[in-house]
């Protein structure tokens, strides 16, 4: 957490405590703030961890870099007369001071357009977020609580403010309009640390509610949060890459306080680089800084083949973007859900609902053990699609009950798979899908095989059949019952790709009342219930696009799953 990485590092200093390369083709530079020439000092690396360059030599320490959003400058807090913000070209000329006075101004962030950096200061007694324009003019306090109130994050879209508070007794996340309105909070258990995605409402943070300070994500509603870091030390104080690929964060999980790198779902942890000292409070340079994120000559480049000692990638699954029937200025989609509910959806041509990907999803239960969902998981792709879910060969084949077979596999150590507690998976062919279906014990497998079928619509759409013990789950959100997401490329169950940049959730589980939209509470949500009851759709994305979804679509010739 951002405090907390002032805690763990500037302390351990204090007290004279000593407190695998990651890809770089499309991230930029990881600035951060570092102890070893004795003195904290802001420097850069590679995102591949090479290349440490230098960029302030100051007679006091500073910490906290932040990137501007074109990737060309960065501002620091740098202790002094108390803790002011600085603010440099990427190369460490043209030093200017933002704030002055006594107390501590620092962890600044920039807005998404850059005319604006959010921080926080004690100047008022306790420790607020201010706001100022990026010259240092204007500051402005936008919390007022007895209580502090740390770590600011923009939303992508510059509409809100993530932070942590303690103002209901202990660390929590959450959000605020940029003029300090608006506060909703978003976590009921600790929270601190809050890290917005670039592209998406995804939210990083770090929390003790499993014990020890781990990393989390969470979507913007928080009603979806994974777990993504199993370690007896403390993880904290997550960013993200520009593309949300990965997540570097802090930990002293190898004795000293370092920065550390992993994919977005958890997998792939290592250090970013060891400086032989402490190094803490990094920052991710925008992609929109052209060249300078591009990959470092002296490391691999995109086109270079890689020693690796992975199996190969047989496919990557790919977007399922089926082609609707254009007429008269309107769209026209027959739909099928994993459960067999089929309906046309009828939506303004200009909206391209259907262009970056519909991805399905639902889970199913055992008739024994009704209240625990297992997931199934639909990658769209040719056969190998699955690859990155299993592990070594094929354990068995199982034979299914309309004919052909389905098999059983190992589950790959991954972070869905730790979360989910999930073993083994059946997997399952269509013309044009991987349907995985999760499983804990593998005496277990021919049973799910006997009693789950799946099949693929003449539009492309897979859905999924529960007889006997099994069953498929019902209900919308953490029941886990059936949902298409339109708008969504990505096949990471959990995972949604570009939520903000226009997304609708639809379920077949039925609903009852009509838009509902209320810009001043949360400007990115609205819902709507459709064909008479039976399809609920959840829309995220800009006030215009959710206006437009709610005038514009309607679901006709609903049909529930034959029995």
């Amino acid at each position: 957490m951002a405090a907390a990485g002032v805690g763990f590092a500037v302390v351990a200093s204090r007290t004279g405590e000593r407190t695998r390369p990651a890809a770089t083709a499309t991230n930029g530079k990881i600035a951060f703030a570092t102890s070893v020439s004795g003195q904290w000092q802001i420097v850069t690396v590679n995102a591949n961890g090479t290349v440490m360059t230098p960029l302030t030599d100051l007679p006091t320490d500073q910490f906290h870099p932040a990137w501007s959003p074109d990737g060309t400058r960065i501002a620091f807090d740098a202790q002094g007369e108390g803790m002011q913000i600085d603010i440099m070209d990427v190369d460490g000329s043209n030093l200017q001071t933002l704030t002055e006075g006594p107390g501590w101004n620092y962890l600044p962030a920039w807005s998404p357009d850059g005319a604006s950096i959010a921080f926080v200061s004690n100047r008022d007694g306790n420790d607020e977020i201010y706001v100022m324009n990026a010259d240092g003019s204007g500051q402005k306090r936008l919390t007022a609580d007895a209580d502090e109130d740390l770590s600011p994050s923009w939303s992508p879209n510059g509409t809100r403010i993530a932070f942590q508070s303690n103002r209901d007794g202990r660390n929590r996340i959450y959000v605020m309009n940029p003029d300090g309105s608006g506060v909703i909070r978003l976590t009921d258990s600790e929270g601190f640390d809050p890290a917005w995605s670039a592209y998406d409402a995804w939210i990083a943070f770090a929390s003790t509610k499993d014990g020890n300070p781990e990393i989390y994500v969470m979507n913007v509603d928080s009603s979806k949060e994974i777990r993504l870091t199993h370690d007896t030390s403390h993880d904290w104080n997550p960013i993200w890459s520009p593309d949300r690929s990965k997540i570097a964060f802090e930990s002293d999980r190898d004795g000293d306080v370092g920065i550390y790198v992993m994919n977005s779902d958890g997998t792939d942890l290592h250090q970013l680089l060891d400086t032989g000292a402490q190094a803490c409070c990094q920052a991710w340079q925008p992609m929109a800084a052209g060249e300078m994120s591009a990959t470092p000559s002296d490391g691999p480049s995109a086109s270079e083949p890689v020693a690796t000692d992975d199996p190969p990638k047989a496919a990557e699954p790919t977007p399922f973007v089926p082609d609707p029937t254009i007429e008269d200025g309107s769209a026209r989609l027959d739909v099928t859900w994993p459960d067999g509910s089929a309906a046309t959806l009828v939506y303004p041509a200009e909206l391209d609902l259907e262009s970056r990907g519909i991805q399905p999803d639902v889970s199913y239960l055992w008739a024994d053990d009704p209240p625990s969902t297992h997931p199934i998981v639909f990658l769209h792709g040719p056969p190998g699609v699955e690859v990155e879910y299993v592990e070594g060969e094929p354990r068995a084949a199982l034979p299914l009950p309309g004919g052909g077979e389905a098999a059983l596999w190992a589950a790959s150590e991954s972070q869905f798979t730790r979360h989910r507690d999930i073993r083994w998976w059946v997997v399952y062919r269509t013309d044009s899908w991987a349907i995985l279906a999760s499983l804990q014990q593998e005496s277990s497998a021919d049973v799910l095989a006997g009693s789950l079928s799946v099949s693929e619509s003449e539009t492309g759409f897979p859905s999924v059949m529960a007889s006997g013990p099994l069953a498929l789950a019902e209900g919308f959100g953490e029941s886990e019952g059936p949902v298409l997401t339109l708008g969504d490329a990505n096949a990471v169950p959990d995972v949604v790709s570009g939520l903000l940049d226009g997304t609708v959730f639809l379920s077949p589980d039925g609903c009852s009342g009509g838009p509902e939209f209320d810009p001043e509470h949360l400007d990115y949500y609205g819902s709507n219930c459709l064909g008479e009851g039976s399809v609920f759709a959840s829309i995220y994305g800009d006030p215009a696009f959710i206006r437009s979804v709610l005038q514009g679509i309607r679901v006709e010739y609903f049909s529930p799953p034959s029995a």
